[in-house]
C-alpha cells in the first residue's frame, strides 16, 4: 500500500468498552510489583482498555465506513453485568504475546452472541472476519516481545475475580499507531437497548 492510499483509509475495530478501569488498572500495578520480570511487560493504557470483538485493519476511508456504521446500528443487545474473571495469554504460555483477563463463565456466552452478531451484519456487506466459532472474551492488559515463564503468575490468577462491570455500548474504534503506543478514538457508538 502506497503512502497515498495509507492516508485514506483508517485501521479499525469493533469493542465493547471496559467502564470500570479501576480493578484492571490495580491488577496491572499489581502484577508488575509481583513479578521479577516486570520490564519485559508493555501495560495497556488505562484509555485503551477494552473487549476486542473484530478487528477490521486498514479500511478505505468512503463508503464502506458508512456501510460499516449503518450494519453496527443493527446489532441489538441488553445492557449486562460481568465480573471480570481469570487471566491468559495468547497465542500460548510457551510463547506470550498478549496477556489478558477474561469474564466470568455466565457471560461469556453474552459477548460470544454479540460477536457472532456482528460477524453475520458485517458478512452482509462483504467485510469476513475470522472463520472462528467461539469467540474468547479478553481484554488486553499486558503486551509483550520477550519469551519469559508466566506460567506461574496465570496460575496464580486464573480463577480469581477483579471486579465487576457493565457493557452498554459497542464501538467502533479507529486505532493510530505511534512509537508511544496506539491511540484510540471512537468513531460510531451503538447503545445496548
Amino acid at each position: 500500500m502506497t503512502s497515498k492510499e495509507m492516508d485514506n483509509t483508517l485501521r479499525l475495530f469493533i469493542s465493547l468498552d471496559a467502564n470500570n478501569k479501576r480493578p484492571l488498572v490495580d491488577l496491572q500495578n499489581k502484577i508488575i510489583l509481583d513479578n521479577k520480570n516486570n520490564s519485559l511487560l508493555k501495560p495497556t493504557a488505562e484509555e485503551n482498555l477494552h473487549f476486542t470483538i473484530a478487528f477490521l485493519g486498514q479500511i478505505e476511508n468512503n463508503k464502506i465506513i458508512e456501510d460499516i456504521k449503518s450494519k453496527l446500528n443493527e446489532v441489538k443487545f441488553k445492557p449486562f453485568n460481568f465480573h471480570y474473571k481469570g487471566l491468559g495469554v495468547f497465542p500460548s504460555l510457551k510463547f506470550p504475546r498478549i496477556i489478558w483477563v477474561g469474564v466470568d463463565e455466565s457471560n461469556k456466552d453474552k459477548m460470544n452472541e454479540i460477536f457472532i452478531n456482528v460477524k453475520n451484519k458485517l458478512t452482509e456487506i462483504g467485510i469476513k472476519l475470522e472463520d472462528r466459532c467461539i469467540y474468547v472474551p479478553h481484554l488486553t492488559i499486558f503486551r509483550t516481545n520477550k519469551i519469559f515463564e508466566i506460567e506461574k503468575m496465570v496460575n496464580k490468577y486464573k480463577n480469581e475475580t477483579f471486579g465487576s462491570d457493565m457493557i452498554d455500548k459497542l464501538s467502533l474504534k479507529k486505532s493510530q499507531l505511534s512509537s508511544e503506543g496506539p491511540k484510540y478514538s471512537t468513531i460510531h457508538v451503538v447503545n445496548a437497548i
